[in-house]
């Protein structure tokens, strides 16, 4: 009889020790998945005031997956195995395409660049994730392009007598590494600057990653007349894009252009002045 008690009281031992093992293993285990790991990301915009349109929706990327997000604070919903990896956030502006790292602006049938009127924004950061834990990550996401406006004043005729215009930029960078925020084009492009003209005045607006190094930023401008000529004007902006990378508040120029609908005339483009309009010899 003593013999059967002392197995009863056995037994209930090795339960409760059994019982308590599995609590001590439950406590211990910090996720759903003991051998991986939750990463929740808060991003950080870096946006000048007159920018401060933030995109909607964005993408965040954990080296091979990425999901499309409106949080600012995210938690990943794809739990990562343990060691190091690449966490990028980047946006999709119109008119352009992010493939890896690599962020590419559309062409155009005639080989000329789409014009993009939003910015494109990334971040990165490499990322050590450690098994059965939760990695909370503050990542920096800047602005990566810059507004570039051109403001032409009509002088020397009514711009009423202007019918069209159509404008070309050369040497335009077309692809960035979305990581660095460096541009990465071999060569450059050409845009075509869309101008809205109100009375003597025309102006364009687009954004813009900047231009390729060592080529030549070059600007000219047609105008169809009411008389059925066309007159180009033509500038070089090569200088403006030097520094074009280092502020990302909006840039605008300003130029005169003598233009005459009638007669024999030489007609040129007055050097560009940033901000205010001010006026200079033609060239």
């Amino acid at each position: 009889m003593m013999s059967k008690k002392i197995n009863m009281l056995y037994a209930l031992c090795i339960l409760l020790v059994c019982s308590t093992s599995c609590d001590i293993d439950n406590a211990f285990y910090n996720t759903p998945h003991p051998g991986k790991g939750v990463v929740i990301i808060t991003t950080t915009w870096d946006v000048p005031v007159s920018r401060a349109n933030l995109p909607e929706v964005y993408r965040v990327r954990i080296n091979e997956t990425n999901v499309q997000t409106r949080e600012r604070v995210l938690c990943f919903p794809e739990l990562q195995e343990p060691g190091s990896s690449r966490l990028t956030a980047y946006s999709e502006p119109e008119g352009l395409t992010v493939t890896d790292y690599t962020a590419t602006v559309h062409e155009l049938p005639d080989g000329s660049l789409a014009l993009m009127n939003e910015d494109l924004h990334s971040g990165m950061q490499d990322i050590l994730v450690v098994a059965d834990d939760t990695l909370h990550v503050n990542l920096h996401v800047a602005q990566r392009t810059r507004s570039l406006g051109l403001v032409l004043h009509l002088k020397g005729d009514d711009g009423a007598l202007v019918t069209s215009t159509r404008a070309t930029l050369t040497g335009i960078a077309s692809a960035m590494d979305i990581t660095t925020g460096a541009i990465i084009s071999a060569t450059g492009k050409v845009i075509h600057p869309q101008f809205v003209q109100t009375g003597n005045t025309l102006q364009a607006t687009m954004t813009l990653m900047g231009g390729v190094a060592g080529e030549k930023q070059k600007f000219s401008i047609t105008f169809s007349m009411a008389n059925g000529q066309d007159y180009t004007v033509e500038n070089d902006l090569t200088g403006a894009f030097q520094d074009f990378s280092a502020s990302k508040e909006a840039l605008l120029l300003n130029a005169d252009v003598q233009l005459e609908a009638q007669g024999d005339f030489q007609f040129g483009i007055t050097d560009w002045i940033e901000g205010g309009h001010e006026s200079g010899d033609a060239n």
